[in-house]
Parts: structure tokens; C-alpha cells; sequence
């Protein structure tokens, strides 16, 4: 993702199709946030950037985000003690 707002038209019933969040960069202390809204007819996966997490999960793993649903991604000041990337926290709506 290069937009802070990304509306997803297009997957295929894919179990891999989805986007992927930026790397954190662990010298910054912004906060930064995304949000994704999929208006496809297929669930998508959103994945972190490469040797991150989301939500606390194993580094690398996505999270599905259900037709026409959306969410927001935001960053989290620092890694948790039980991994080696940087974490995203997830917002459902």
C-alpha cells in the first residue's frame, strides 16, 4: 500500500490475493495509519510488511478482511518481546 486510504475492486476467490502494509521503520515514533475497504466480492488478506505483525500475531501473517468491510491499520510504538518485527494494530468496522 502506498496510500493511506485503499479501496480494493479487484480479488479472485484466492486464498492469497490481498495487500501489504509498508514496513514500520523502527526509527520512527509516528504514528501511522492505513485503511482498507474492500468492496470486491471475494474476502481479501491484508499482510504486514515484510518481518512485521499484526495484532500481535507471528510475523508475516495476514489478516482477512470480509466483503464489504473495512478496516484500519495503525502502528505500534515497538515490538513485542515475543517476536522480531515491528506490529500493526488492527481496527475493524
Amino acid at each position: 500500500l502506498v496510500s493511506p486510504i485503499t479501496l480494493i475492486t479487484t480479488a479472485t476467490t484466492s486464498s492469497a490475493d490481498g495487500v501489504r502494509l509498508p514496513v514500520i521503520v523502527a526509527a520512527s515514533n509516528r504514528l501511522t495509519i492505513f485503511y482498507v475497504y474492500n468492496s470486491t466480492a471475494a474476502p481479501i488478506k491484508v499482510y504486514p510488511g515484510s518481518g512485521d505483525f499484526i495484532n500481535g500475531s507471528a510475523v508475516n501473517v495476514a489478516v482477512t478482511i470480509a466483503v464489504g468491510a473495512y478496516a484500519a491499520f495503525y502502528t505500534k510504538k515497538s515490538a513485542l518481546p515475543a517476536t522480531s518485527g515491528f506490529g500493526w494494530d488492527q481496527l475493524s468496522f
